[in-house]
């Protein structure tokens, strides 16, 4: 019997124990791409004024081995910077402390969409977690949005 289960659980670790992987959608890919980019970004400019521009600039000197696991492609920067859910830019929170969460308080938000889709938006905070908030979570992750 032991020499059985052996090869089973081999056979169930290697195809992942039946769980299939969600992929995830355009939005949440690209916010990640965005976010990870302005993590490096921000962390190599504290104390400097930042900006999108500055940021695009940034994007664009980063080797394109590097950005290929985003999906990043230097000749389409801009795209990044626009949700493809709402089509608006997405709104990057500069200067915002790139602290881990507290047990009293998740990660600050430092990227978001500016209205997101059927009242969700996709959020980049300073830990690199992504998540799609609803307008309740949003405003307590965010109170200060505009």
């Amino acid at each position: 019997m032991l020499r059985l289960a052996a090869p089973c659980l081999v056979l169930a670790v290697a195809s992942g124990c039946g769980k299939s992987e969600v992929q995830a959608s355009e939005g949440e890919k690209r916010i990640r791409a965005l976010g990870m980019m302005y993590l490096r970004y921000s962390s190599s400019n504290v104390g400097r004024k930042q900006s999108v521009d500055q940021l695009k600039v940034f994007i664009q000197k980063v080797p394109a081995n590097e950005l290929e696991p985003f999906g990043v492609q230097t000749s389409d920067i801009d795209s990044l910077f626009v949700s493809p859910r709402d089509g608006q830019p997405y709104v990057i929170r500069f200067g915002t402390p790139l602290t881990p969460p507290s047990p009293n308080a998740p990660a600050a938000v430092v990227i978001y969409e500016a209205t997101g889709e059927n009242g969700k938006r996709w959020t980049f905070d300073a830990i690199g977690g992504v998540a799609e908030l609803d307008e309740t979570a949003f405003a307590k992750r965010v109170p200060d949005a505009k």
